[in-house]
């Protein structure tokens, strides 16, 4: 039956996440271990504080953000257009197809505008469109805003990630990359209660229209704090 199905799904994606394993097992690389002091959190000193702000301020922002309606979109439009998973599927596969290609564009953005500035024109356009998301008329309609947003949004992704590896010192990366990893996932985790509740018991659209406005001030953020190290970078400074 349909429960059935899922369950299928589910062993299926199980299978594959695990295979994914045995590509990244066969990957080498170059290991030196540290020398001359404690690692991870303990030489965060070795940072530029304002990176460190930088990540923190940003990835907390929009991981909170994201938080409030991104993981509920599925939900939100079974509800709002009595479409089921079939739909809501196939939309999910569309755009993850059309992201595709686009991955590659962003370098492009990237090499015109820079990178801060190419990241920000980007996040920057997918905003509108999630805003508009509520006022479409039909299910249609709304994956018609939504793939473009997703693409534009997630394009930016591998841009800022380069930016931030770039910036930081290759010993210190994997700290880093934790860092900015428990920056998203916190508040992220806190954004999807407050989302669900406001969906169900206040407003269906209020998160939605929520999340375009922190990713106003988000995008707003990130261009302010790392333009400068951008430019710092360009001028040589650490």
């Amino acid at each position: 039956g349909y429960f059935e199905a899922y369950r299928w799904f589910m062993w299926l994606v199980v299978a594959i996440e695990a295979s994914s394993i045995i590509p990244v097992i066969l990957v080498s690389e170059r290991f030196r271990p540290l020398t001359g002091g404690s690692g991870g959190l303990m030489k965060l000193r070795m940072f530029s504080k304002r990176l460190i702000s930088a990540v923190v301020v940003t990835y907390a922002i929009v991981g909170f953000g994201a938080g409030l309606s991104i993981p509920l979109l599925g939900y939100y439009l079974s509800v709002k257009f009595g479409v089921e998973s079939g739909p809501i599927g196939t939309l999910f596969a569309v755009t993850n197809v059309a992201a595709a290609p686009a991955f590659l564009f962003a370098a492009e953005v990237s090499a015109r505008l820079g990178t801060v500035r190419g990241a920000a024109a980007l996040q920057a356009a997918s905003i509108p469109l999630l805003a508009l998301i509520p006022l479409a008329p039909s299910f249609a309609a709304a994956s018609a805003l939504y793939i473009p947003r997703s693409v534009l949004m997630n394009m930016a992704n591998p841009l800022i990630n380069a930016l931030v590896m770039e910036l930081t010192p290759e010993a210190e990366r994997g700290t880093m990359a934790s860092i900015s990893q428990l920056s998203w996932n916190l508040p992220n985790s806190v954004a999807q209660q407050i989302g669900g509740f406001v969906m169900d018991a206040l407003s269906l659209d209020a998160p939605l229209y929520a999340t375009s406005g922190v990713y106003a001030i988000y995008v707003t953020a990130f261009y302010l704090m790392f333009g400068g190290l951008e430019r710092e970078r360009g001028n040589g400074g650490e």
